[in-house]
């Protein structure tokens, strides 16, 4: 009977133990996490409305809901302005307020409305280092006025975006991030991310989930060239595979030039030959090597786009796509 007693009082004390843990986690309330969303866009100073949009196609009514984000791990979001005519979309971490992801959403209809396009080759209007200022005032209003800690400055680049599902080309964009390095080597999977429409500022913030790195017991593929060779065998693989995702975006193409490649630490997002989410929250060392997708049988004027491939260092595979 003693013995039964004893084990009964360790449960006890654990379950205590184990719901004190979780009391520490316990989540904001919808109205502090409403509060903090009205907050960073008065800090923002976004306008209520565009010219050429009217008022009554959005939605005014913000509620919270929640949801678990595979892309962050099966971690659960709390997402305001989820409703497809919202202003604005903003997704926090609920226990803690941190803004995870921002979408102005009024701003892409805008955009869309203006229906302004960029040649491809046509270069920015804006300059650099005021667009990297501006991300900057962008990224610290979002983290409590400053850079988080371990970010370093990564780059600022303008480039015009394409659909890996349409041949359209979409307005330019200046895209700015800062990174973290983990034993010499870039994270991209740990990157904070600020997306800058020339015209009119801010249409897009990320903040990364954090992950863990498990370093190669050895890395087998270490040249470059070897690298190179291996995305360019398996890359044409993927994109001739009639389940690959976005094989009707490729249909016509091959991997063409060449045009970087770099040792970085990031998540796996191709498994057996599938585009998917990362399951697990596991960085791994790999070759990130991009190309340029060219058409099969040219045609007038430049229809390439950029493409690129993971391979893991340690085992030769492929591992990601983008």
């Amino acid at each position: 009977m003693k013995k039964y007693l004893f084990i009964f009082i360790t449960v006890l004390i654990l379950t205590s133990q184990a719901s004190s843990v979780f009391s520490s986690e316990k989540e904001l309330s919808e109205e502090q996490l409403l509060a903090i969303y009205h907050q960073r866009l008065k800090d923002l100073n976004l306008p209520q409305m565009y010219e050429g949009l009217k008022e009554e196609d959005f939605d005014a009514d913000l509620k919270v809901v929640y949801k678990i984000d595979e892309n962050r791990y099966n971690k659960r979001v709390a997402i305001i302005g989820k409703s497809i005519n919202s202003k604005y979309r903003m997704e926090l971490d609920p226990t803690t307020g941190q803004i995870l992801h921002f979408y102005s959403k009024i701003l892409n209809e805008k955009i869309n409305k203006d229906n302004i396009l960029y040649k491809k080759g046509e270069q920015p209007n804006r300059d650099k280092q005021e667009i990297i200022k501006e991300a900057e005032e962008y990224a610290k209003i979002m983290n409590n006025g400053s850079i988080p800690e371990g970010y370093f400055f990564d780059n600022a680049h303008f480039a015009i975006t394409f659909s890996l599902n349409s041949k359209l080309d979409y307005d330019g964009y200046w895209s700015i991030m800062w990174r973290k390095k983990i034993d010499g080597y870039k994270t991209w999977a740990d990157a904070i991310s600020v997306c800058i429409n020339e015209r009119y500022g801010i249409i897009r913030y990320s903040f990364p989930t954090p992950f863990k790195y498990i370093s190669p017991k050895k890395i087998n593929i270490s040249s470059k060239e070897e690298a190179i060779k291996l995305a360019r065998k398996l890359g044409a693989e993927l994109i001739n595979n009639k389940s690959f995702r976005y094989y009707n975006r490729f249909r016509g193409y091959k991997i063409g030039k060449f045009v970087s490649a770099d040792m970085v630490i990031t998540t796996r997002s191709c498994i057996d030959g599938k585009i998917t989410f990362c399951p697990q929250p596991v960085g791994r060392l790999l070759w990130a090597v991009s190309f340029r997708a060219e058409e099969i049988e040219p045609r007038e004027g430049d229809a390439s786009f950029p493409v690129g491939f993971h391979i893991d260092v340690e085992t030769g595979e492929l591992v990601g796509f983008r």
